[in-house]
C-alpha cells in the first residue's frame, strides 16, 4: 500500500509596486492591501519601487512603518521616486534615506521555500529608465 505524499501548501510572495506615500490617494491604497495582505497571508512582501512620492525623510519613515505593520517580512527595493528629486542631493545623498529604513538597496530573502534577491535599477542621473549593471 503506498502513502500518499504530503505537499507543503503554495509559498505565497505579494508583490507591490507604486505605492507613492505621501500623495493623498495613500492611504487609500494602504487600507487595501491591509485587507489583501490579511486575506492572503503571504510569506513575503515584495515591495519593489516607488514606496515614497518625492523620497522625503518623513515619506521614507511612514512607508517603512506602515510596510512592517503588515506583519509579513517585507522585501524593499528603491525605485526612481525612491531618491530625493533636487541637486545635488540626487547626487551626493542618492539613497540614504532609503537605507536609513531598510539597510540595503539590495536585499536577499531566504526560506526554506523562497529566495528572493532583489535588484537595484535605479540611475540616478535618469527620472525614468531604471537599468540592471552587469556586475548586479
Amino acid at each position: 500500500m503506498s502513502v500518499p505524499s504530503v505537499s507543503a501548501p503554495p509559498t505565497r510572495l505579494l508583490h507591490i509596486s507604486d505605492l507613492h506615500v505621501g500623495t493623498p490617494e495613500a492611504p487609500d491604497v494602504e487600507r487595501s492591501l491591509a485587507a489583501l495582505i490579511e486575506r492572503v497571508s503571504p510569506e513575503l512582501v515584495v515591495a519593489s519601487g516607488d514606496l515614497t512620492h518625492r523620497g522625503r525623510p518623513e515619506q521614507h519613515t511612514a512607508a517603512a512603518a506602515f510596510l512592517r505593520a503588515l506583519g509579513p517580512p517585507v522585501l524593499a527595493v528603491p525605485g526612481n521616486h525612491d531618491i530625493p528629486l533636487g541637486f545635488p542631493a540626487r547626487f551626493t545623498r542618492t539613497f540614504v534615506e532609503f537605507e536609513r529604513n531598510w539597510e540595503t538597496t539590495e536585499p536577499v530573502h531566504a526560506s526554506p521555500t523562497l529566495h528572493v534577491v532583489g535588484l537595484n535599477s535605479v540611475r540616478p542621473w535618469r527620472h525614468q529608465s531604471g537599468g540592471i549593471r552587469e556586475e548586479q
